[in-house]
């Protein structure tokens, strides 16, 4: 983040007092990514042919994340299936904290990504600690 800042400031983007918000998105990251990180850790621990259909999960679910392109050009089907991907929060939620393009998400929104994140994460929790006991006979 440092380095960011370093490079917002070499290139004329000062941050506005919306940095401030950069937590909630930088915590609601931080989970999503050990939700997942512990759903196919379990599997790829104790099924080695795992690793190929974790690849093409993490690559699709790429897609869906408005990294490259703006949520706005998003069609009406795809829209819906916007809303309930975290990461989507996140990265709109940092476009706007740190650049100030767009609009902020919503509470509503942010509360759902959370949610997610939680049933996620209960999820990953769960399967990690049924693998946990195969995964030293397996390795």
């Amino acid at each position: 983040m440092i380095i960011l800042f370093v490079v917002m400031l070499m290139y004329g983007f000062l941050p506005t007092l919306n940095v401030l918000v950069l937590p909630v998105y930088t915590i609601l990251a931080a989970g999503t990514g050990l939700s997942v990180g512990l759903l196919f850790a379990g599997f790829q621990a104790r099924f080695r042919d795992s690793v190929y259909v974790s690849q093409a999960v993490t690559r699709f679910l790429f897609f869906l994340t408005p990294v490259v392109y703006a949520s706005s050009r998003l069609p009406a089907p795809l829209d819906t299936l916007y809303q309930y991907n975290p990461m989507a929060v996140v990265v709109e939620g940092f476009r706007w904290a740190l650049l100030g393009s767009g609009e902020p998400p919503s509470l509503s929104l942010i509360a759902l990504a959370y949610c997610v994140m939680f049933v996620l994460l209960g999820a990953g929790l769960l399967l990690f600690n049924r693998l946990e006991a195969t995964i030293a006979d397996v390795v």
